[in-house]
């Protein structure tokens, strides 16, 4: 938690280097806690949910990272229109991309993590990738004109030897996927993603161009990323927590910001800041099959009710503000 908080902090002074500045930004925050923030342009893909807001980081504390109280969404490229209100998608179907060298993949740990939205949810898992022609079963995945999957999970590794067009992912021992076969992808369902793979959402801080964009681009319309080396046990495991919170949310942002309030206080750590989300914040999953067996929606609302919802602070004096900038200038 300490390291953390003095990247986010040294990062949070330099963007604000006045500290009159970052007090503002810090009340105006406060009061709006539990909101959404939108951030468009390019590179806007710093850890903005590790931003350490206080002052001094000696007695750091989960509640003092800009992600404890928000969820900062990044607004990228999408080539079909965004909804007005909540939409609600029964999830039915999940495609699978896997690597199969993952402890979570080969005990099926990882695929388990989506019955925590409903039991009866269809698994498809992408067959393994051999040889280079296999690269077009990859690219038909995400189509299935019959029965269209509403959610796709990614459990794999991104590696980076340089930059993003450098970078490959890692879904077998034989076959790497390179950064532009992404930019092929199309996907005209629209899916739902879970981007469980290190580094796979902003590959480079300046840039938004990288998996998980390439993937809203493609035509997924809500995508929550792993910003960072997180292990694949934690990534497992917030997998299921950040499932199982959709079934007591209103959306993927809220159960987002719920997963990662309780394993901030209840676990102390810090790697729930670093999972992103990318593109429409106003889209719900909810099960397509039968009800999840464990735990129950009270279990569930018992479990989240030390940490939720985010308390607002009080709303900043503006017109005092004014007033103080008029008197300095005049």
């Amino acid at each position: 938690m300490r390291t953390v908080a003095e990247v986010g902090s040294k990062l949070f002074h330099k963007m604000i280097p006045q500290a009159a500045e970052r007090e503002k930004f810090r009340t105006i925050l406060a009061a709006h806690a539990g909101k959404i923030i939108q951030v468009h342009a390019a590179g806007v893909c710093i850890p903005w949910e590790a931003l350490y807001l206080a002052e001094h980081v000696a007695s750091a504390t989960h509640s003092d990272f800009l992600g404890w109280n928000h969820v900062v969404t990044r607004t990228v490229s999408f080539p079909y229109g965004r909804a007005e209100e909540v939409v609600s998608v029964p999830i039915k179907k999940v495609g699978l991309v896997e690597d199969e060298r993952l402890p979570s993949v080969r005990t099926r740990k990882a695929q388990g993590t989506i019955d925590h939205l409903a039991s009866g949810i269809v698994k498809v898992a992408l067959k393994p990738l051999l040889t280079p022609p296999d690269r077009e079963d990859f690219l038909e995945f995400f189509f299935d004109e019959f029965e269209p999957k509403q959610a796709i999970q990614f459990d794999c590794h991104v590696h980076i030897p340089h930059s993003v067009h450098t970078s490959h992912m890692q879904v077998t021992r034989r076959f790497p996927l390179d950064f532009d076969t992404f930019k092929e992808v199309e996907m005209p369902d629209q899916p739902f993603v879970l981007f469980n793979a290190c580094s796979g959402g902003s590959v480079e801080w300046d840039d938004t161009e990288g998996y998980a964009g390439s993937l809203h681009a493609a035509g997924a319309v809500s995508i929550v990323a792993a910003e960072a080396d997180l292990g694949d046990g934690f990534m497992t495991d917030f997998a299921a927590s950040f499932y199982s919170l959709n079934r007591v949310s209103t959306t993927v942002a809220e159960a987002l910001l719920m997963a990662r309030r309780l394993k901030l206080k209840v676990q102390k750590n810090p790697s729930a800041l670093f999972y992103s989300l990318y593109g429409d914040t106003r889209y719900r999953l909810i099960g397509g099959g039968g009800p999840s067996v464990l735990p129950t929606l009270k279990q569930l609302t018992d479990l989240v009710a030390p940490v939720w919802p985010p308390q607002p602070g009080p709303e900043p004096d503006y017109r005092s503000n004014r007033r103080k900038t008029e008197l300095g200038q005049a």
